[in-house]
């Protein structure tokens, strides 16, 4: 996180172009490059190409290297001398290999498919599984100039790659070496990786140089990480304990929750039975007819009868209706008054 930090105040200070068209684009590389820094303590993603060690997949992310105007390269280079990996892997990114390699793993079988690029290809990869061809160490010896400070890229990892007096050298950044002051470039002379160190002067590291200050404090930091391994494992061994204990807890209050709802429903099962209670009898009332009408009593029969049997709300038949419509109408020029 310093070193990010470090990064990000060097980045800001820098002076941009004068050119205002490059200056625009400055800046927005500049803004990309600083909503990445965040990311960059875990790494960049980068796809790799086989034909020169700057061939690289542009992404954002190789900006960063730009605004520094430091170097990305790789030597994971298939040699034009051999033309089938050469024709094969051709412009092919990394990604697209992989793609490659896939399909003839699903297609191997198939007679009828021609898997000749395929094949080439995967016989590419197997022959340089270290991520590092000959071919592409002779390029970063020629291409890398006396001097120059580079950002080398290999197995997923980022490396410092220096050239002093026409050698290259790797930067040991490895965290068993911490304490050996008289440790600092490791030669990058093979494929092999047949490792030979030196110090900070670029002279060749004894071993029996080593101060036993320096071999201490390693066995400390190694002891110190045995340890943290231990104690985690021991943390995460109480955890899953505690994860047990509380199951069983759980299981065993189910169960007993379980049992006494079934002791109850035993004990319902046992008692007598007992008849439900009847509702009250409710002695049915038969509405009575309306005064004057009705098969229990007399019909009226004058017309002054049956208007008086409506106002009371006596229920008229059809035809008593019919004549007292006719008696009211004749006192009503307008029939306005009817009986509905």
């Amino acid at each position: 996180e310093q070193l990010v930090a470090l990064l990000g105040d060097l980045l800001v200070t820098q002076k941009a172009p004068d050119n205002k068209d490059l200056e625009q684009n400055y800046n927005q590389n500049v803004s990309d490059a600083i909503a990445l820094f965040p990311t960059l303590q875990f790494g960049l993603d980068v796809n790799v190409r086989f034909r020169n060690i700057t061939d690289f997949e542009f992404t954002k992310e190789l900006t960063v290297f730009d605004l520094f105007n430091i170097r990305l390269v790789h030597g994971w280079l298939v040699d034009p001398d051999c033309e089938e990996f050469y024709n094969d892997v051709g412009d092919l990114s990394y990604n697209e290999v992989v793609e490659k390699l896939v399909y003839l793993s699903e297609h191997q079988n198939d007679e009828s498919k021609d898997l000749t690029q395929e094949k080439n290809i995967s016989l590419f990869m197997n022959s340089s599984a270290s991520q590092l061809t000959a071919y592409g160490l002779e390029q970063l010896q020629n291409d890398i100039g006396e001097s120059e400070f580079a950002v080398f890229f290999r197995n997923n990892h980022f490396s410092v790659l220096h050239k002093h007096e026409g050698t290259l050298y790797l930067l040991v950044t490895d965290q068993g070496y911490l304490y050996q002051q008289k440790i600092m470039w490791e030669l990058f002379d093979s494929v092999d990786g047949d490792s030979q160190f030196v110090g900070a002067d670029f002279k060749l590291y004894n071993p029996e140089d080593a101060t036993p200050e320096g071999i201490v404090a390693s066995n400390e930091m190694m002891a110190d990480s045995q340890l943290a391994v231990q104690l985690q494992k021991e943390e995460e061994e109480a955890q899953l304990r505690a994860q047990e204990e509380q199951r069983l807890a759980q299981e065993k209050a189910d169960h007993e929750m379980a049992m006494k709802l079934q002791q109850e429903l035993d004990g319902q099962e046992g008692e007598p039975n007992v008849p439900a209670a009847r509702p009250a009898q409710v002695p049915n009332v038969a509405a009575k007819p309306a005064p004057g009408v009705g098969s229990g009593s007399s019909q009226p029969t004058t017309l002054e009868e049956l208007y008086t049997a409506h106002q009371q709300g006596a229920q008229l038949t059809p035809e008593q209706t019919q004549q007292l419509n006719a008696f009211l109408s004749q006192g009503n020029a307008n029939g306005d008054c009817q009986v509905m």
